[in-house]
């Protein structure tokens, strides 16, 4: 996030106030010394400015930052954007900013757009070579497609065929059936297949390798969960985009 604030302004600061954020410090070592972590130092190396922090419940030391982000809730977080994905609301938010820097605050005597040059002019430049803000540490995936970093889990995209799938495990599956239905004739004859049993049966697996099967001759697959699909057709409904037939849902998806 700073790395694409000194991008965006196009300079660093000579001094920046922080808050005691545990992702910044490692060690309270007096009113407003800190033994900073790693990462942040990185940082603070790369960029070379002076971090400032905070002392511990004196909120009149960052009075400013507090205000900022009340009004920033309030006139863009209210009401609550509906977007699909984050990129989309930062998009968003990227445009209401660049909007607020024509907003004269009271007692300035210049718009917050000319104020900001005027900061700017006096930044330090941005180093030559760019900083990657990225930690790398090498895990192994679960049998869950989870993978474990700082102690959460994290589900990882993979691509379920039907190569992968175990029938073995579920001796109760049709396994000839199964690949009968990968030619695609059902699909040709416009017939539901309906995939039933109890949850860890495969049924996700078996529908996922199916649609990657329809693929391969050229056919276009449209694959959501239940949820998902329910989640986008509420959405869809709620927007106007969709008025319950399924020609409206293919013209709009």
């Amino acid at each position: 996030m700073r790395r694409r604030a000194f991008e965006f302004f196009g300079g660093v600061p000579w001094r920046i106030s922080y808050d005691n954020d545990r992702a910044l410090v490692a060690e309270f070592l007096g009113a407003h010394q800190r033994r900073m972590t790693a990462g942040f130092l990185q940082l603070v190396s790369h960029y070379l400015f002076e971090p400032h922090f905070c002392q511990v419940r004196r909120g009149n030391e960052k009075g400013v930052a507090e205000g900022i982000v009340k009004y920033s809730r309030l006139n863009f977080l209210v009401p609550v954007p509906q977007v699909h994905i984050v990129g989309e609301l930062n998009e968003q938010l990227l445009v209401q900013c660049r909007e607020d820097r024509q907003r004269r605050l009271r007692g300035q005597s210049a718009t917050k757009e000319i104020l900001l040059l005027e900061d700017i002019a006096a930044f330090r430049a941005l180093p030559a070579g760019d900083f990657d803000a990225t930690r790398k540490v090498s895990t192994t995936a679960s049998s869950l497609s989870l993978v474990r970093f700082d102690c959460n889990d994290y589900s990882v995209p993979v691509v379920k065929t039907l190569d992968t799938f175990k029938f073995k495990a579920q001796p109760s599956i049709n396994r000839a059936l199964v690949q009968q239905l990968t030619r695609g004739d059902s699909i040709d004859r416009r017939e539901n297949v309906l995939l039933i049993g109890n949850s860890g049966t495969g049924k996700t697996h078996l529908a996922s390798g199916l649609a990657f099967a329809a693929c391969n001759p050229g056919r276009r697959v449209l694959f959501f969960t239940a949820t998902g699909l329910v989640t986008r057709l509420l959405e869809k409904r709620k927007s106007g985009k969709w008025n319950g037939s399924a020609s409206s849902w293919r013209t709009s998806t």
